[in-house]
C-alpha cells in the first residue's frame, strides 16, 4: 500500500488556443474540416498530439510530487503557472492530456468559491445545494447547518434569495459550506481573497484546524506567507513545469527572491520578509497582503474588534 494520499506522474495538460478566435473565410473552413481527421491520424501515428503546433498552450508539463496523509502541501507560482489546472485534475473536474494523478480518500474542493451557489434560492437552500454537490448528505448538512450560517454570519438573511446579497456575503456563504466539508483530503484554491478581514482570520484559523484534525491539506496561492504560515512542504510552478521543491518556508524565500528581482520590490517592501523573521509573520500581516491592505496595525484593530 501506497505511503501517499496524492501522487502525479508525468501530469501533463494541453489547450488549444487562437484559431478557435480567428475568424475563417468559407474556403479556408472547408478545407480544414476536410484535412483535420487527416492531421489527426498523422499527429497520432508520430506519437504528437493531434492540432497544429502554433495552437498549443501547455498549461501543464511533466509535473510530479507526492502527499502523505495529514501533510499540508503548499503549490505557489505566479499567475497562469498552472496551478489551478492542476487542482482541477486532482478534483477530476478536467482530465490531463497526458500522465496521471492518484489520489486516495475523499476530497472536498475549494475550487471557485461560490461555482455552486444558486442566485434564485434563498440561502437555507443554497446551503444544502452547494453541500451535496459538495459530496455531503443531507443529514451531515443539517448536523452542521447551524455551524455553517455562524461561520458566514448570515442568519438574518438565510430566508432571502442569493440574488439580493452583496458579492462579500456570497463568496462568505459558499466558502463557510466548502470549509465544513471535512473530508480526508482538502483541495483549496486561492480562496482567502473573500468577504471582510475579520472573516478572512476565521478562514486562516478553519484551514490549520483541518491540518490539526489530520486532514490532508492541498492548498494554492502566489503569496509566501500563506504557504509558510499554513504548509509544511511546497512546490514551485512556473509556466506549467515544476521549478523548486521542499520546505514551505525555503519555497516561499525562493518565490519571493525571485519576484523581487523580476518586478523590482525593495528590500524594504512591508511584505517582503527576511528568512530569519519569517516565523514572525502575523495574520494581520497576511491578512494585509490578501485584502491589499497598507496597514497591519489597521488589520489587528479591526479583528479585535469582530465578535
Amino acid at each position: 500500500m501506497s505511503q501517499y494520499v496524492i501522487e502525479t506522474h508525468d501530469l501533463s495538460k494541453q489547450y488549444r488556443i487562437g484559431s478557435l478566435l480567428k475568424p475563417k473565410k468559407t474556403k479556408e473552413y472547408l478545407t480544414d474540416l476536410f484535412f483535420e481527421p487527416v492531421r489527426r491520424v498523422r499527429s497520432t501515428l508520430v506519437g504528437g498530439v493531434p492540432t497544429n503546433a502554433e495552437q498549443i498552450f501547455w498549461a501543464l508539463q511533466d509535473v510530479n510530487f507526492a502527499v502523505k496523509p495529514g501533510e499540508s502541501f503548499g503549490i505557489i507560482g505566479v499567475n497562469g503557472s498552472g496551478k489551478s489546472t492542476l487542482l482541477k485534475i486532482l478534483a477530476n473536474v478536467v482530465q490531463p492530456t497526458r500522465g496521471y494523478s492518484v489520489t486516495r480518500g475523499r476530497i472536498g474542493t475549494m475550487l471557485e468559491v461560490g461555482a455552486a451557489i444558486n442566485p434564485e434560492m434563498t440561502g437555507r437552500e443554497n446551503i444544502y445545494l452547494s453541500g451535496v454537490i459538495l459530496g455531503m448528505k443531507v443529514d451531515e448538512v443539517e448536523k452542521r447547518f447551524d455551524e455553517i450560517v455562524d461561520f458566514a454570519g448570515i442568519e438574518a438573511f438565510l430566508e432571502t434569495p442569493l440574488k439580493r446579497y452583496s458579492s462579500g456575503m456570497r463568496m462568505r456563504l459558499a466558502f463557510s459550506v466548502a470549509a465544513h466539508v471535512e473530508p480526508e483530503i482538502m483541495i483549496i484554491d486561492e480562496v482567502l481573497a473573500v468577504g471582510d478581514l475579520g472573516f478572512l482570520e476565521k478562514s486562516l484559523n478553519k484551514i490549520r484546524s483541518l491540518s490539526k484534525n489530520g486532514i490532508t491539506v492541498l492548498l494554492v496561492s502566489h503569496i509566501p506567507y500563506l504557504i509558510t504560515d499554513l504548509c509544511q512542504s511546497a512546490m514551485w510552478l512556473h509556466d506549467g513545469q515544476v521549478k523548486e521543491m521542499g520546505t514551505a518556508e525555503g519555497i516561499s524565500q525562493q518565490y519571493q527572491k525571485y519576484l523581487q528581482e523580476r518586478d523590482g520590490i525593495s528590500d524594504n517592501s512591508p511584505f517582503v520578509v527576511a528568512k530569519a523573521d519569517a516565523a514572525a509573520v502575523t495574520d494581520a500581516e497576511i491578512i494585509a497582503e490578501v485584502a491589499s491592505v497598507d496597514s497591519p496595525s489597521q488589520v489587528n484593530q479591526d479583528i479585535s474588534q469582530t465578535p
